[in-house]
């Protein structure tokens, strides 16, 4: 491989770029809701401090994404050592379990609000059945990223990856589902904003904000 080619699969240039602005967004969404409850001078409620807990187990995959970066993440493992690889895939076995955590944190949040902001109809039953899902998701996708390989250090070490479960059966599981719920949670608000009683454009108006914030 040429050095031109090792330059062309070196993407950590990219990913510390992508990873550093989503820090910088989720930081700052996190911190304009504060304001804007300090501006109208209101409490803060059980959704407020779920997102703040989201906010720290996504900045704690951040952190291990950057340490992953200098393990090697973002090079082209033809040209990575041994050490190196095994490094790398043990940063990516912790970003997985706290990617399991910050998801159901985040969504629980959202659905909380949700059932503050619409406490009639049917949204609050939908949320609460979202949540015990979201609960035995936690449980499923934790206790199988970590006995995703027998014995457990074969999921960094990989001197043995026959007794490990399928990556892509359990990635496309863990993105199925999490997409699932996202679509819901999207969904769900809109179903409410188009049954008031107001203009067309102020309903697009109010499910654009509400795409935004989901976003």
């Amino acid at each position: 491989m040429t050095l031109q080619q090792d330059t062309y699969h070196d993407r950590q240039v990219t990913v510390l770029a992508v990873n550093s602005v989503l820090v910088v967004l989720s930081v700052g969404a996190v911190a304009l809701r504060f304001w804007a409850r300090r501006l109208r001078q209101v409490g803060l409620y059980v959704d407020d401090y779920l997102i703040v807990a989201g906010l720290l187990f996504a900045l704690g995959v951040n952190a291990l994404l950057y340490a992953a970066l200098w393990a090697g993440l973002g090079k082209h493992v033809r040209n990575l050592s041994r050490n190196t690889v095994q490094g790398y895939a043990l940063n990516l076995f912790a970003i997985e379990l706290f990617w399991n955590t910050t998801m159901p944190v985040i969504k629980f949040s959202i659905l909380i609000f949700l059932k503050r902001l619409f406490p009639v109809g049917f949204v609050k039953p939908i949320c609460n059945a979202i949540m015990v899902f979201l609960a035995l998701w936690f449980l499923a996708f934790q206790f199988t990223t970590i006995f995703q390989c027998r014995p457990i250090h074969q999921a960094w070490m990989h001197t043995d990856i026959s007794r490990c479960v399928s990556f892509v059966v359990f990635g496309a599981a863990a993105a199925g589902t999490n997409t699932l719920t996202d679509v819901i949670l999207l969904v769900l608000p809109m179903t409410q904003i188009w049954k008031l009683q107001m203009k067309v454009d102020k309903k697009i108006g109010s499910s654009c904000i509400f795409a935004l914030g989901f976003v």
